[in-house]
Parts: structure tokens; sequence; C-alpha cells
């Protein structure tokens, strides 16, 4: 398994693995706007399976940058945003 970690002003943070998605130009822009979450019903693509804690990079079907999440598996809500923008 692949480690990818991240250092925050807080400490470390570890995450299990990274993967794209692909969201509709309409949640995007909500995430753009501030919305914490993603949908599994929202996701248009994966480019592979996530697995809980996995790092998320989320782009529009555009292929523009949305943002960072992370993934949970067993929830509707698939994706907490981190980070959105640029």
């Amino acid at each position: 398994m692949t480690c990818l970690t991240a250092i925050t002003r807080d400490g470390l943070i570890m995450f299990n693995e990274s993967f794209n998605v692909h969201i509709p130009k309409s949640v995007a822009k909500k995430i753009m706007k501030g919305s914490p979450w993603i949908y599994d019903k929202s996701i248009i693509k994966q480019s592979k399976v996530g697995k809980s804690g996995d790092l998320t990079v989320i782009f529009d079907e555009n292929k523009k940058f949305v943002g960072l999440g992370l993934y949970d598996e067993e929830s509707p809500v698939k994706i907490r945003i981190l980070h959105s923008g640029k």
C-alpha cells in the first residue's frame, strides 16, 4: 500500500492512497462556493475503486481541478472536501 503524507500547521496527516474522481459542473460550482461534501450519486467516474481514507483529487467533467477530499466507501457522502480551488 502506498502511503501519502501531508504536513499541516497542526502536525502530520497520513492518507492511504489517492485517486481521481470527476463530478458535474453544477456540483463543482457548489464545492467552489463552500459545500463540504460530494454524494455518491454526484460522481461521474472514478480512476479506481476507493477505500475509506483515500485522498481524492476532484475534477469537473471538463478535467478542470476542483479540489481535494477524503473518500468514505461506506457512506452516501463519498467525499469530504479538504480543499477547493487552485
